[in-house]
Parts: structure tokens; sequence; C-alpha cells
């Protein structure tokens, strides 16, 4: 197989190639038939008997056991390098899918008719189903039969699976890619999200928004792939309260997106930022900052740089200082009381609901109530002996000792203080106990819908 990888070299001659091809293309016909393609991915790319007759399968998309030059150019220049079979796990799993696939193929017609198809989802326990629409969807092709490539694109796997192959990603990107730029536009990308994913129109409107980082209105090849093999299974349109949190902050964008340029200039940027209260920071250095791809297209996402959902606690220092303008001492009091669970990191929806909440810094402005932060934070620290950010029973238990309570309860007021039950007292959990200072409006139980 080793020799076989100079194929798929982008700087690979076309003549090499069409040479290739037209070796095996034994009658001349333009096509490579069953025979002659498994010859090809045997002797000359180095491929086992499985495994070519597999790969057959998933490159005859259409079930008509030929594969034309273009396809298999296009296969070659795609850069998939029988990523599928080199990984062992993902080969285990194809080879499962292929014995369920023969399985209910019982005139060993390489596809599946209406009838086998509807057995084979009772088999897998999918009898509920509207069989007409699931099969009608399924088969991409329209021949009114389920390739093998067809089956693996919804019975097999996950777009989002590790196991999917490359070859797969790749076909789903160029079938969408109409006018072939390499690039998926705004209709195009919404259409393959509605279409192949599920989502509906506004889901799939504010999904685009957040695939398009630089705001240019596209979705490259390597974005599209990079955010299928992350794994991200559209969490946040799947968690109600996330999503109903999005909607609310796209509606905030938009509101500010005057010219509909999905994007905000310097101008509408300040307007927003005076909206929420912030008139006092450095408009020019804020938005500097937050310009990350220098198109004026701002977004929470440009700060969650794991790409998780969520910011991590160096993440959310990085923009409480580099945006917000707070000092480090500031900073790090503000990212202990945002933490309300304890967990280094915080949601989107914490985030976007602490800048709604009007809170301005107040706590931070005003000295007294600063101080006493402060003082908050050195004694929660000492008793932090393990640098968790957070205090377990016992830490609890010592601390409040040391404030002279000694006739309580300790294991009954730990539990009462533990709003999340995760047998941990955030500092934010702590200073609501002590009430030093208001922090109803960092409670994200507590916002109004």
């Amino acid at each position: 197989m080793q020799a076989g990888f100079s194929y798929f070299d982008k700087s690979a001659p076309e003549v090499a190639i069409r040479s290739l091809f037209d070796r095996y293309d034994t009658d001349k016909n333009g096509k490579l038939q069953d025979n002659e393609m498994q010859n090809l991915l045997q002797k000359d790319l180095g491929l086992s008997d499985e495994q070519a007759e597999i790969y057959f399968r998933l490159l005859d998309k259409n079930g008509d056991h030929n594969i034309s030059f273009e396809e298999f150019h296009d296969w070659l220049r795609s850069g998939e390098h029988f990523e599928v079979l080199n990984d062992e796990e993902k080969f285990h799993s194809l080879l499962k899918a292929f014995s369920y696939f023969k399985q209910f193929d019982t005139d060993n017609s390489d596809k599946l008719d209406r009838e086998q198809f509807e057995r084979m989802m009772n088999y897998f326990g999918y009898s509920v189903i509207n069989m007409d629409e699931a099969f009608a969807n399924m088969d991409k092709c329209k021949t009114g039969a389920l390739t093998f490539w067809e089956f693996m694109m919804q019975a097999g796997f996950s777009y989002f699976d590790k196991s999917a192959p490359e070859v797969a990603i790749r076909s789903l990107f160029d079938r969408y890619d109409t006018d072939k730029k390499g690039k998926l536009q705004d209709n195009e990308m919404q259409n393959l999200l509605q279409k192949d994913l599920g989502l509906s129109d506004e889901q799939a409107e504010i999904y685009f928004r957040l695939l398009d980082k630089n705001g240019d209105n596209n979705i490259s090849f390597e974005e599209f792939h990079d955010w299928l093999r992350s794994g991200e299974h559209f969490e946040v349109l799947n968690d109600e309260v996330k999503f109903h949190s999005l909607l609310k902050a796209f509606s905030y964008f938009k509101q500010f997106d005057t010219d509909n340029s999905d994007k905000l200039d310097r101008e509408q940027f300040e307007r927003m930022m005076n909206y929420f209260g912030y008139s006092a920071i450095n408009m020019d250095e804020a938005f500097a900052n937050m310009d990350k791809c220098k198109t004026g297209a701002l977004t929470f996402w440009e700060y969650d740089l794991e790409k998780d959902g969520k910011l991590s606690k160096s993440e959310l220092t990085a923009l409480l200082e580099g945006d917000l303008g707070l000092t480090p001492d500031e900073s790090c009091i503000y990212a202990f009381m945002l933490d309300q669970a304890g967990e280094h990191c915080i949601s989107y929806e914490q985030f976007f609901n602490w800048l709604r909440s009007g809170e301005r810094f107040e706590n931070i402005n005003d000295k007294s109530k600063f101080e006493k932060l402060c003082d908050g934070v050195e004694l929660f620290k000492a008793f932090d002996t393990d640098e968790s950010d957070t205090l377990n029973a016992e830490q609890f238990e010592k601390l409040i000792s040391h404030l002279g309570y000694h006739n309580v309860d300790m294991k009954e007021l730990f539990r009462d203080l533990d709003s999340h039950n995760n047998g941990k007292l955030s500092f934010w959990e702590f200073m609501k106990w002590l009430n030093w200072v208001p922090l109803e409006k960092y409670d994200i139980k507590n916002q109004g819908e």
C-alpha cells in the first residue's frame, strides 16, 4: 500500500493518474468495473482482497458497479489516504457494518431494496419509524435501492463519528459545493445542515454564524472537516437552555448589526458596549483585542480557544483583562465569582447572563465591596490547601471553626451551601453564605427569561 500513496499526493502528475486508470480499464469503456477496480486496489495500492472489496463499495456510491475516471481522480486528489483502513478500530467497525449489509442483501445485488431495508431497520429496533420517509432520505442517489455507501452515510456512522471515512466527508461537502469553489456559501451550508444533518431553518442559520468564524459567509473544507472531526455533535443546540441563550445572544447581535453585514463595525460595537453599560472602557483597544480575525466580527466563540463551548479559567482571565480592562487582581476575583460550580470554567449561558444582568463591575467600582471580596478570597484560599479553587467538607469545617462556629451541624450546613450538589463549595457559594456583598446578579438560576 505504501507505494500507492504517491498517487494521493497533490503533486502527482495528471498523466500518471490517467495512466493508472487506463491500465486497469481493460475494456476501454472509460470506467473501472468491480473486478478492474479491485485489481487496481490490490496490485497497485496494496490492499487485501477484503479491504479492496469494502473499499470498492464505498467508492461505488450509486451502486452501478463502475467507477468513472472523474470519481477516481477526485478520490485520489481528496487526500483520503485509506485512513479508514489504516485505523484498526475504524476498519473493524467497517467490517461489522459490511457484514450487516450483506446479511440483508439476500439477492446479492450489492444494494438493499425497500423491503430489505425495512427488515434491517426492524432488526435494529427501528420498527416505529416512517419507513418510506427514512428510505427516501437514505437513498441519496435516488435509484430506489441503497448502496453500501448510502447505508454507511446514515446507518453505519454519524458524520461526527471518528470512524466516518474521509471520502464520506469530502463527498458530503462536494455535494453541496454547487459552484465548485471549494467553499460552502451561506445558502449551501444551510442546505447541508438542514437536509443532511436535520437542523431547522432557525438552527441552521445560527449554526452557520457560529461556524463562520471570520464572517466571510463561507466555510472552507478544512473548517468543515475539523468541525465534524471535533465530535461537537450539536451540543449547544441539543441543550434547550444553551439554545435559548444562544437565540437571545443572536438577537442582540442582529440588533446592532444595522447594515445586515453579519458583522459589527467599530461604531456598531461601541453602541452595543454602551447599551450594556461599558461606556468607560477604551473602545479602540477593546475593539482591536476582540477583532481576532481583523474583520469586525466579534463573537464569544473567539475566546473559546479549546472549542468546547466553555471558557476555562485562563480563557476567562484573558477576556476579562484583555477586553474588559480588569487588572490581574480584579480578574482573579471575577473569575472566582463567575465560576459558580467550582468547575474551573464557565458556560456560554453563564457568561451571557452575566453580561445582560447589568452588574457592570459594581463590586469592583465600589471600593468597600472590592475590599470585602479581597478579604473573602484571602480567607477562602487559606483553607483551600489543595489549591483546587473549592473547599471540600473537611476544609470547610476547619474554616467554619476558624470563624468561631463550633456548635453547628457541619454536615448539614455543608449540604445546604453546596447548591450544585457536587460535594464541594465554590467561592461563589461561600460568599453567598457570608453575604458580604450582593451576588444575586451572578446567579444564572435567578435570571429572567
